[in-house]
Parts: structure tokens; sequence; C-alpha cells
């Protein structure tokens, strides 16, 4: 019986419960008397384990009269607990595949090594916008028509120009004709050419610089920012934004 009851602790009973199952699975019906005697349990101890049981399908409570007794169901009943331990071990897998996923991106951008990361809402863009800004390197962007200023007004007029400007951060942007947020500013370290809207639809957010890529999509239920740093990404997503600053207009 000590297999049985070390088998059900396996299966997440605790040793109490799995002391209940096994008398009741060697006494048939048996009553909280009997149980409080043969366990050396509290009642209320006794109790709270068969109402787990219970809640479990492990157990039933038959009433005889004013008599109540309680008895094991079909055994067959443990695999459901072995099939939703199971499920729950595959849902927590899946939880625990993810996070090392994310704290790995981590530790690669943290150790200057290739990485994504993921920023959601506006805090989390800003927070993807000034981590760029840190880099203190000449700016790339692929602008759109101007969610940008609509998802995030102030920092995006005021805040991003005033920290680029003053760590002498030079800004090349391509924008839809439709978008006269950024025009061409020695005073501003900024120079913008266009492209034709109908040619150029574009609505998301691109900053590139040496090291990473930004983009940034500005929809308010799906606000989101990925960020790559890459080498060989930052290189291809460089030689296509010199394709295109060649085809926009000044």
């Amino acid at each position: 019986m000590k297999n049985i009851e070390k088998n059900l602790q396996q299966l997440g009973l605790n040793k109490s419960e799995a002391d209940i199952y096994v008398l009741l699975a060697n006494n048939g019906e048996c009553s909280i008397p009997f149980l409080v005697e043969k366990t050396n349990l509290s009642r209320t101890a006794i109790y709270n384990s068969l109402e787990i049981l219970i809640s479990s399908d492990l157990v039933e409570h038959i009433k005889n009269g004013h008599h109540a007794f309680y008895k094991i169901t079909h055994p067959e009943n443990l695999k459901k607990i072995l099939t939703n331990k199971k499920i729950s071990l595959q849902e927590e897998e899946i939880k625990l595949f993810s996070n090392i996923n994310y704290l790995s991106n981590l530790y690669n951008l943290n150790n200057n090594k290739p990485g994504i990361q993921i920023f959601e809402g506006k805090e989390g863009i800003i927070k993807a916008y000034e981590e760029l800004l840190a880099d203190k390197q000449n700016i790339d962007s692929i602008e759109d028509t101007g969610d940008m200023q609509k998802f995030i007004p102030e920092y995006c007029t005021i805040t991003f120009p005033n920290t680029r400007k003053k760590n002498n951060i030079f800004n090349r942007v391509i924008a839809p004709n439709t978008n006269q947020i950024n025009p061409t500013s020695q005073k501003q370290l900024r120079e913008t050419r266009l492209i034709d809207i109908k040619q150029f639809p574009f609505s998301m957010d691109i900053k590139i610089n040496n090291k990473r890529i930004i983009m940034v999509t500005f929809k308010k239920e799906t606000a989101v920012g990925i960020v790559i740093i890459h080498p060989e990404i930052v290189k291809n997503y460089q030689i296509l934004f010199n394709f295109l600053w060649q085809q926009a207009t000044k």
C-alpha cells in the first residue's frame, strides 16, 4: 500500500488525501468517525481532504438516512488527474520556453550580442526610442503618415527631437508626401525626402542606426515596437533605406 500512497502523492495528492483514498479503497464505504479513528487526523483536516478528493472525482459522498459515508469512485478516474497533470506540464513548458527565449534575448542585448526585444504600449514604445537615442548614432527613419504624432504627440514633437539634437544625432527621413511633420531643417539636424503617398502608403515607423532597427506600429489596440540588434539585418536595412533615399524627392 505504501507504493500506492507514493504514486498518489506523485499524481499531486498530499499525504492526508492519499491516506484517506487508500483507506476508502480498502474498506469501502466509510464514515467520518471511522476515518478519524484510522488516520488520527482532525475532522476538519478530513473534511478538507474529502472535499478535494470529491472535486477531483476520486471520491463520492453517500447519504444513508441521517448518516453520511464516503467511498472511492472507479480507479480509472485517477487517469484524469494524470491527463490534467500532463496538460498542465505542457502549458508550463510552453510558458517556460517563452520566458527562456525572452530572457535569452535580454541576455544577448545586455551583452552586445544579436537579439530581439518587443515593447508594448506607449511606455514600452517610448523606452525603445530612448534606447535608440542612447546609442548616440545618426538615425535613418522611414516614417508613416503621422500616426506617431497622434499616438505619442509630446514625445514625438518635443522630447525625441530635442534629445536627438542635444546628442548631435543627424536624422535622415523618408516619408509619404502627405506627412509634413518633419521637414528638412539644418537647425533640427534633419534632411527629409518624400515619396508619393499612392506609391508609399506606409503605416509604421522604422528607425535604423548602426546598431539596431526599431519597427513600430501605432494602432491603439496593438501598438508594439520590435527592436532587432543584428549586424547583418541592420546592414540590409541600411541598403534598403539608401535605395529608397535615392528614389525619394528632396
